[in-house]
């Protein structure tokens, strides 16, 4: 054997283990590459998840505080208009507005005028007045008198009622001013 083919053979050999180390050298660069892809995805795996279900609780929390604010202001509506008068609606709303100063602003009620709406509660007044007065009149265990004596005990106002008679409407006549 010539020593040159020796040389040769080293160098093959040389060059064999270059190569050998390069492509090792390639080898765990893209093993590491890819655990750190896996690391990362793992990482994204876990964090988007809990971003998602902590958005989704602060979403169900707004949710929460929107729908009690909206129930608030209806059972309000509702405390304030049930009143039977539209006084009777302004005093409630100012309770409700000194109980809460934190929920009604400056301008609630600012435009609120009881008097505005006053001359519909002679029309309510006598509505319920007549309606009570066809009960009492259909109620056939109270006489004439007794029926006056009831108005004139709930509806010390109505003056009319002290110049009525109980002679003037006869029991037998009554159904005649039935409604």
């Amino acid at each position: 054997m010539n020593t040159n083919d020796g040389c040769d053979l080293n160098q093959e050999n040389l060059e064999l283990e270059r190569q050998r180390y390069q492509f090792e050298k390639e080898k765990f660069r893209e093993e590491l590459r890819t655990e750190r892809l896996k690391i990362v995805a793992t990482a994204l795996s876990i964090i988007i998840p809990v971003i998602i279900a902590g958005w989704t609780i602060n979403s169900n929390l707004e949710l929460q505080a929107n729908q009690a604010k909206y129930d608030f202001s209806l059972k309000a509506a509702d405390i304030v208009m049930s009143a039977e008068t539209p006084a009777g609606i302004e005093v409630r709303a100012k309770a409700l507005k000194n109980l809460f100063p934190n929920y009604f602003d400056e301008k609630f009620l600012a435009n609120f005028n009881a008097s505005e709406y006053s001359a519909n509660e002679s029309v309510i007044i006598k509505e319920r007045k007549d309606k009570l007065l066809q009960i009492l009149v259909e109620n056939d265990r109270l006489s004439s008198k007794e029926l006056i004596e009831w108005w004139k005990k709930l509806y010390p106002e109505d003056t009319w009622v002290n110049e009525t008679k109980p002679s003037i409407i006869p029991r037998e006549a009554e159904h005649l001013y039935r409604g």
